[in-house]
């Protein structure tokens, strides 16, 4: 051991920071003094304030299906197991993120606040449907061998059918502890989508509010092609109600092959309720005797739901002319 240096000596020194009982192997700042003497209570001379290695810690993000845990600790149990991002989920599924934070080992399990930012797209773009402040709870204190890990959860979030939601996480050390530095969590915008709805259409040819496909009408009477456009299959709770557009085909023949001779649309429809709307178009027919007007209808789909037609065997619409009794 060196009690004395020459003038102006140059020197190199360590410290053992575990041997002085402070434990931890990263420290924010250093700060060195020197004295006249050995004494402790001698003068001091110098001092020097510097840098050193600040504690570090890690954050990773997941997305978990399902409400948001009571606790953290019941959502890490199972972390590394669910983790859906990316994915894409069937309709009328909460989801929710979790973020992991890791210390380094050695030093105390961090402890903070995560901001959790959620957007109503896949990109983490523009102004955030949902920011919140949620503090870390430990979920597996440090050993010998293992650093800490905390973990904190976000409200969650039923993503309407064919959107997407999107997180970007960063993670704040509280005052005073060895953590010093903000980490944003990795990936940088983690996405879930939510899948479209599959629909059908359902068409009928009416006459004063009567069903009258397949039968004969008197040429020149209109009638009111109706289709009903539904979520598939029916009964889907708290489905939305479809939007869109209807087209018709309408054939010059009883089996609405070939060329459609004409296709209206409508956009509008004349009712609706959860998972259904009801499209109308009205229908002179007025063919040449002895011919047949056939119709068939598709829904061209929006954001919630997937396009979809009237399809055969089952009968869509064909009017034969005064004077023919049935469909042939």
């Amino acid at each position: 051991m060196i009690y004395s240096l020459p003038t102006n000596q140059f020197t190199e020194f360590g410290l053992d920071l575990t041997a002085l009982g402070l434990g931890a192997p990263c420290l924010a700042t250093v700060e060195f003094k020197s004295r006249s003497s050995q004494s402790f209570t001698a003068a001091l001379k110098d001092f020097a304030l510097h840098s050193f290695q600040a504690c570090t810690a890690t954050a990773y993000t997941e997305i978990h299906q399902g409400n948001t845990p009571g606790s953290p600790t019941v959502d890490y149990a199972v972390s590394g197991q669910n983790d859906i991002q990316t994915s894409t989920v069937p309709f009328n599924t909460p989801v929710h993120d979790q973020t992991v934070v890791t210390g380094q080992l050695g030093v105390v399990t961090p402890t903070g606040k995560v901001t959790f930012k959620q957007y109503n797209n896949g990109a983490c773009t523009g102004t955030p449907a949902v920011t919140e402040d949620v503090l870390l709870v430990q979920v597996a204190a440090p050993t010998a061998t293992t650093p800490g890990v905390a973990a904190a959860d976000s409200s969650a979030v039923t993503p309407p059918p064919g959107t997407a939601v999107s997180w970007n996480v960063v993670f704040t050390p509280a005052p005073g502890s060895p953590y010093t530095n903000p980490v944003a969590a990795t990936p940088a915008c983690e996405t879930l989508s939510a899948a479209q709805l599959a629909s059908q259409v359902v068409t009928q040819v009416q006459q004063g509010g009567v069903d009258v496909t397949n039968t004969a009408i008197t040429n020149g009477q209109p009638v009111v092609e109706v289709a009903t456009v539904s979520v598939s299959p029916k009964g889907v709770s708290g489905a939305p109600v479809p939007t869109g557009t209807v087209t018709w085909s309408v054939y010059a023949n009883a089996t609405c092959t070939g060329t459609p001779a004409s296709t209206p649309t409508s956009s509008t429809p004349v009712s609706s309720s959860s998972g259904r709307a009801t499209y109308q178009l009205s229908w002179t027919p007025s063919p040449s005797s002895g011919a047949f007007v056939c119709f068939k209808a598709a829904y061209g789909g929006d954001t919630a739901y997937q396009p979809s037609a009237s399809t055969l065997p089952e009968p869509i619409c064909a009017f034969p002319n005064a004077g023919e009794e049935q469909l042939q």
